[in-house]
């Protein structure tokens, strides 16, 4: 309608005028018009099956190396890391029922800067410690390599935040 019948040229059909030829889209659009729910639901299942194949895609690029230029946020995250240690933006946090015990070997740890007051719960029976990491990024593979060694030296506590989420995959399994 916004561009007149001329954009059907050039066989520009007129009122009155012959019906269009017989072709394969004359057949096609036949045959989708006696089933179109057939046709739809088999479409969306094609492009499903095409589109499944993105699913977990990992890159195996970081958040410095996602875009072709450098960001602000890239930008900021390096400065912060010259002047504190790297995981001060973002912190491990740590969740224990043995706060003493897990501070004491978190803070004997290697790769860690300090770890932060702990925070006890409402009921008293967890506490949540936050981990600053010395890895000059928190996602770079040396936190990584903190964070794992850190689970394997301290069983008694669950890890989350930035540098553990990015380890776990999404079902929640702990990955080494």
């Amino acid at each position: 309608m916004i561009f007149g019948r001329w954009i059907f040229w050039p066989r520009i059909p007129r009122y009155g005028g012959a019906p269009p030829a017989r072709g394969a889209w004359d057949r096609a659009g036949r045959r989708i018009a006696a089933r179109p729910r057939l046709v739809w639901v088999g479409g969306l299942v094609v492009l499903g099956a095409l589109a499944s194949g993105c699913l977990g895609i990992h890159t195996g690029l970081d958040r410095a190396h996602f875009l072709a230029s450098t960001p602000s946020s890239t930008v900021g995250e390096r400065l912060l890391a010259e002047h504190y240690p790297g995981g001060q933006g973002r912190p491990v946090q740590v969740i224990t029922a043995k706060p003493a015990s897990v501070t004491g070997a978190l803070s004997r740890a290697p790769g860690v800067a300090r770890v932060g007051t702990p925070q006890t719960s409402a009921d008293g029976r967890l506490t949540r410690l936050e981990v600053v990491l010395t890895s000059s990024l928190p996602d770079s593979l040396a936190a990584k390599r903190t964070v794992r060694g850190l689970r394997d030296a301290v069983p008694d506590a669950l890890f989350g935040a930035s540098t553990a989420g990015e380890i776990d995959p999404p079902t929640g399994r702990r990955r080494r």
